[in-house]
């Protein structure tokens, strides 16, 4: 149950994060994790 309330979350701060920086950083961003 935590680990699929963590992904959720994961994913909506990816989307968050994509809708603020421009491509080419969130690729950045996903390269590094």
């Amino acid at each position: 149950m935590a680990k699929k309330i963590v992904e959720d979350w994961n994913n909506d701060l990816g989307i968050i994060i994509s809708d603020i920086l421009p491509a080419h950083e969130e690729q950045g961003i996903l390269k590094a994790r």
